[in-house]
């Protein structure tokens, strides 16, 4: 059952980098510097968090050694509440501007993916990892 999480979220951040974060940075080029620079933070700070998982917490999961890997975690779990923090700012930036609608569209859509996403790693990954479950 966990590998088949860790495939599914792999699978996930293939899409939050390739498609969702495209049609953003694309409506976000309109908007002013701020916001256009709150976008390049939160995909920058995306691809990071996706290369800890994937390249950190994942194959110790595979390897039966998560366990040990509480503070990789805890950092994890820090970076989510931060990324939320992001959209929080960029919506706040944006709300009330006609012009801004289709990126705050799609911005809430993409908000509501990822916190299906995060709910899945922190409600169900992380505790069977913590917990020394190993994949396969």
């Amino acid at each position: 059952m966990t590998s088949e999480i860790v495939t599914t979220l792999i699978n996930q951040h293939q899409v939050f980098l390739g498609e969702w974060m495209p049609r953003v940075e694309q409506l976000a080029s309109s908007s002013s510097i701020q916001v256009i620079e709150l976008v390049n933070t939160l995909k920058s700070e995306l691809q990071q968090h996706i290369t800890k998982e994937e390249q950190i917490l994942f194959p110790l999961i595979s390897e039966g050694k998560a366990k040990w890997a509480g503070s990789t975690v805890s950092t994890l779990q820090t970076e989510h509440r931060d990324h939320t923090q992001l959209f929080n700012e960029i919506e706040s930036l944006i709300s009330g501007d006609i012009s801004q609608q289709p990126l705050l569209d799609i911005l809430n859509q993409f908000n509501q993916v990822l916190s299906a996403h995060v709910e899945l790693e922190e409600q169900i990954l992380f505790p069977r990892a913590l917990s020394g479950e190993r994949i396969g």
